[in-house]
């Protein structure tokens, strides 16, 4: 047997999300400016600071 609540808790975070979980253009525009960034470089740590 399944817990109703669930299900309109779903809906619920399904119905906030598809209304605030959007990005402006703005911000659309500066994630396409950041698509050459590397993100594998390893980082090298000095033994001592």
């Amino acid at each position: 047997m399944q817990h109703c609540g669930h299900m309109s808790r779903r809906k619920s975070a399904q119905t906030v999300y598809a209304r605030y979980a959007k990005l402006d253009a703005e911000a659309q525009a500066v994630i396409a400016t950041m698509q050459a960034i590397p993100v594998d470089i390893q980082p090298i740590y000095p033994e001592k600071i």
